[in-house]
C-alpha cells in the first residue's frame, strides 16, 4: 500500500480540526488549504457571545497545522509525541508573540488524532536558546488535543491572556523561577486565571498548563515558569458544629481534579470518595489542642444523628471509629494538656514531632510532676538538673535522689523549688545563698520551654542578703536575657530583664548597671530627653573607652562609635562585640 498524497494528508488534517471546532458556538476558524503564508495556516477566533459579532471578539489566535501520515492504528492511541519544527518558523512565532502549533496524525480520511503545543514567548525563548551552529530544526513536545469543546474554548482564552502578558517580553531579559528568589523584594509572583462567561469547569483548571508571572511594575509581567496545577487550597470561614456545640470556625478547601477535600482542622479531614460521599479521617497532626478538639469532634460525630458544616446538614451517621479507643486517646492527651499547663509551657506541642518514646515519657512525667509520685531508682544517680526533650519541647527538671532507693522529679521553675533550693557560694569564708536561677544562660532562655519568668523575677529580687558579688551575677543574668531577646524577640524576656535591671539599679547605681538599664530601655522605646541628658552628663565625666563606646551606641552617635571602636585593641574589639549592646549597632545598620 503506497503513501497517501501529501495534499490529501493536509486536507484531511484541516478537515479533522475544523470538524471538531465546528461543535463550538463561540469559535470561528479561518484555515486555508495549501496555504502559502510562511509559518502560519490561519487563525482561530473566540467570541464572548454566540452571535459572533466583531465587537464580541475576545481572541484572535494564529495557528500552524502539520499533517503527518501514520501506518499503524496504535499511533492514534498516543498521548504525547515529538515533532521537528524549522528554526526559522520558531523565530517567526517568537516575533509575532506566539502560535498554537498542531500536528495531526492521519491514518485515513476518517481516522486521525490531533496533537497540539502552545508556543508563547516564554517557551520560544527556551527552545531557541543554546542552538548549535547551522542547526535548522528543533524538536518540540506536543500532547493530545482535548475533544471536550468547553476545554478547547478555555484553552484558547488562556492562550490569549498569556499572549497579551508575554508579547512585550519577547526581547526582554529572561527571568527563571530560581532567579525570582533573588529579586522578589522588587517583584511579586502571580498567576491570574479568569473565567469565560460561557465555559468554566474545575477539570479545565487542572488539565491546562498555566504560566507563573512576576509583576515588575504595575501591569508589566514577566513569565518565570510554566506549570500544571495539581491542587488549589483556600481557607474559608465555615462554622462546624454538632447540636449547637461549635468545634471549628474555618476550614481549608482543597480542590483537585474531579475531587474536593475539606480539612476542617489540621488533623481532621473529609476526603471525597465519589460524587456524593466522603470519608472522615483523623491524623496526629497540628498542635495538642487541635488534636484534642479533633478527637472530641470525631467522638461526637460518631454518636450523633447529624452534624452541620456551615448551612449544610449531614444526616448520615459516621462509622468506622472505635469509641473505646477514642475515649482512651482523649483521656491520655487531656492528661498531657494538664501536665504542660502545670509546667507553664506556652509553646504549642506539635503532634507530628512525637515519637512512641515521647508518649511513654509524657505519661511518666504526668505521674512525677502532677501526681507527685516517687519512683524506684534502677541505678546510682546523683541529684541535679535534667533536660527532657519531648517532641518539639525542651523541659528542665530538678531530680532528687531520696537515698531510700527512690527518686523524685520537680519542675525546675516551680515556686516550691524556688523557695527550697538555693545555690551556695563562699565569699570571704562566708556561705551565701543564691537563687538557683542565677545559673541560667542565654541558651536556656532560647531553648527551654517551661521557663516561668515570674518565678525567676521573684526569686532574683527577693534575695535575703544583697552583695556586690550577687549584683555582678545578676548583671550577667540580665545580659544573657538581652542576648536571648535579641534572637527570639519575645516581649516577656525583655520585660523580665527590664524589671530586674530596675531593681538592680536601685541597689547599685554604678556606670555599668546604668548603661545596661538604658540599653534595656532602648529595646522597648526611644529614650526621653531627660534620659539623654543624663547620659551626656555621664559621657563628659567618663574616660574609659569601652564605657564611652557604650554611651555612644545608646545615643546612636555613629561618629563617636567609629572613633572609640578604633581606640580599642583587636582583642578588646572582639570581646566588646560579644556584649548585647553591640546588637544595637547591628540592628541600626
Amino acid at each position: 500500500m503506497g503513501k497517501i498524497n501529501p495534499e490529501k494528508i493536509e486536507e484531511w488534517s484541516i478537515d479533522g480540526l475544523k470538524g471538531l471546532l465546528k461543535k463550538s458556538e463561540y469559535i470561528k476558524s479561518e484555515i486555508n488549504s495549501n496555504d502559502k503564508t510562511p509559518s502560519w495556516d490561519g487563525n482561530l477566533y473566540l467570541y464572548s457571545n454566540k452571535e459572533l459579532k466583531k465587537e464580541q471578539l475576545i481572541a484572535k489566535v494564529p495557528i500552524q497545522i502539520k499533517g503527518h501520515e501514520v501506518n499503524k492504528e496504535k499511533d492514534l492511541n498516543k498521548e504525547k509525541i515529538t515533532f521537528s519544527v524549522k528554526i526559522s518558523d520558531l523565530r517567526n512565532y517568537q516575533n509575532d508573540g506566539g502560535v498554537i502549533f498542531f500536528v495531526i496524525y492521519v491514518l485515513n480520511s476518517e481516522e486521525y488524532k490531533i496533537f497540539y503545543r502552545k508556543l508563547l514567548p516564554y517557551d520560544l525563548k527556551r527552545l531557541l536558546n543554546n542552538l548549535k551552529n547551522k542547526q535548522r530544526t528543533k524538536k518540540i513536545k506536543l500532547c493530545s488535543f482535548p475533544t471536550d469543546i468547553k476545554k478547547i474554548e478555555e484553552m484558547i482564552n488562556y492562550f490569549q491572556q498569556d499572549r497579551k502578558k508575554q508579547y512585550s517580553t519577547t526581547e526582554a531579559e529572561t527571568i527563571d523561577l530560581l532567579d525570582f528568589e533573588k529579586i522578589k523584594e522588587n517583584m511579586k509572583c502571580l498567576s491570574k486565571i479568569k473565567k469565560l462567561s460561557f465555559s468554566s469547569t474545575l477539570d479545565n483548571l487542572f488539565d491546562e498548563e498555566h504560566y507563573l508571572y512576576a509583576e515588575k511594575i504595575s501591569n508589566v509581567y514577566s513569565p518565570i515558569a510554566r506549570m500544571k496545577v495539581e491542587s488549589m487550597k483556600t481557607i474559608v470561614p465555615l462554622r462546624i458544629y454538632i447540636d449547637e456545640k461549635e468545634y471549628f470556625q474555618k476550614a481549608e478547601v482543597i480542590l483537585r481534579k474531579a475531587k474536593i477535600d475539606l480539612c476542617i482542622s489540621k488533623c481532621v479531614y473529609i476526603k471525597q470518595t465519589d460524587e456524593s460521599k466522603g470519608a472522615l479521617k483523623i491524623e496526629r497532626k497540628g498542635t495538642l489542642i487541635d488534636f484534642i478538639n479533633g478527637l472530641n469532634f470525631v467522638k461526637s460525630i460518631s454518636t450523633c444523628s447529624h452534624f452541620n458544616i456551615g448551612d449544610m446538614v449531614y444526616g448520615e451517621k459516621v462509622t468506622g471509629f472505635d469509641l473505646i479507643l477514642l475515649q482512651k486517646d482523649i483521656d491520655f492527651f487531656e492528661r498531657v494538656k494538664v501536665l504542660l499547663e502545670h509546667l507553664n509551657v506556652q509553646k504549642p506541642l506539635e503532634m507530628e514531632s512525637l515519637s512512641e518514646k515521647d508518649f511513654r515519657n509524657l505519661d511518666i512525667l504526668y505521674e512525677y510532676i502532677v501526681e507527685n509520685k516517687d519512683f524506684k531508682i534502677e541505678c546510682k544517680k546523683d541529684s541535679g538538673i535534667e533536660i527532657y526533650e519531648v517532641g518539639n519541647l525542651k523541659l528542665m527538671f530538678l531530680f532528687f535522689n531520696l537515698e531510700n532507693g527512690k527518686g523524685s522529679y520537680y519542675n525546675f521553675f516551680d515556686r516550691y523549688i524556688s523557695n527550697r533550693c538555693k545555690l551556695i557560694k563562699n565569699f570571704n569564708e562566708k556561705r551565701v545563698e543564691y537563687p538557683i536561677y542565677i545559673l541560667l544562660t542565654k541558651d536556656c532562655f532560647l531553648e527551654i520551654d517551661n521557663i516561668n519568668y515570674e518565678v525567676i523575677k521573684e526569686s532574683i529580687m527577693n534575695v535575703k542578703e544583697y552583695s556586690n558579688e550577687y549584683g555582678n551575677d545578676v548583671n550577667e543574668l540580665i545580659l544573657d536575657l538581652l542576648k536571648a531577646y535579641d534572637e527570639k524577640k519575645e516581649s516577656i524576656i525583655l520585660e523580665t530583664a527590664l524589671d530586674i535591671i530596675k531593681w538592680l539599679k536601685e541597689k547599685d547605681n554604678s556606670i555599668y548597671i546604668v548603661l545596661n538599664y538604658y540599653q534595656t530601655i532602648l529595646r522597648k522605646r526611644a529614650l526621653s530627653k531627660e534620659e539623654i541628658k543624663n547620659l551626656k552628663s555621664l559621657e563628659r565625666k567618663e574616660e574609659n573607652i569601652e564605657i564611652l563606646l557604650g554611651i555612644s551606641i545608646i545615643l546612636e552617635n555613629k561618629t563617636n562609635i567609629d572613633y572609640y571602636l578604633e581606640e580599642l585593641t583587636v582583642e578588646q574589639k572582639e570581646k566588646f562585640k560579644q556584649y548585647p549592646i553591640w546588637n544595637l549597632v547591628k540592628e541600626s545598620k
